[in-house]
């Protein structure tokens, strides 16, 4: 995701600087930035708490906006996968997916501040539903996870998740696209 952020920057013309970092723990100083914007990212951080306390701590009382990923299957397969594999179960209740829900990011964020939550979808398309599957494996780094599974349940995590795409499918012929809702969450301290 690094990489083709940086790509995208080259095609815009802007300059980007790229840093690999702890969302727990990072390693700037208190308020360095105007705007924190994550839409895969910060949610797969094992302890959410920490990671919503220093998005406000590194961000300067101005608007933070993250894009929140959607429940279902790979939400859900997210969440269970990223620290819930096979002998690896996510901590109680705290799946990714969470983040895509008010009150969890009312929770998280408290609500003394002002906080504008709103419906979005963003298209997600591919070639077909097996290359949906496929990208998923390669580039989410939760979906690694099915690594973790044995082949059984790695059959089942790719046939679940087929299903899902071939189900939500809103492209022409064996294109597969289909809309995907996500809150997103706009916080001004």
């Amino acid at each position: 995701m690094l990489e083709r952020a940086a790509q995208r920057a080259a095609v815009e013309g802007l300059e980007i600087e790229i840093e690999v970092a702890d969302a727990q723990r990072a390693a700037v100083p208190d308020d360095m930035f105007d705007v924190v914007l994550s839409t895969f990212g910060v949610m797969y951080a094992p302890d959410q708490q920490r990671t919503a306390d220093e998005l406000i701590r590194v961000t300067r009382p101005a608007v933070g906006s993250a894009g929140q990923l959607d429940a279902g299957w790979s939400g859900d397969a997210a969440g269970k996968s990223h620290g819930g594999g096979a002998g690896q179960p996510p901590p109680p209740g705290k799946t990714a997916s969470l983040w895509g829900t008010e009150q969890h990011c009312k929770e998280l964020f408290g609500t003394d501040q002002r906080a504008a939550f709103d419906a979005a979808y963003a298209g997600v398309c591919a070639a077909s539903a097996r290359a949906q599957v496929d990208f998923l494996l390669e580039h989410l780094p939760p979906a690694g996870g099915h690594g973790m599974l044995d082949a059984d349940g790695q059959r089942r995590w790719i046939a679940a998740g087929l299903e899902e795409f071939e189900r939500h499918n809103r492209g022409p012929g064996r294109h597969s696209c289909r809309l995907r809702e996500y809150l997103e969450y706009r916080n001004v301290r």
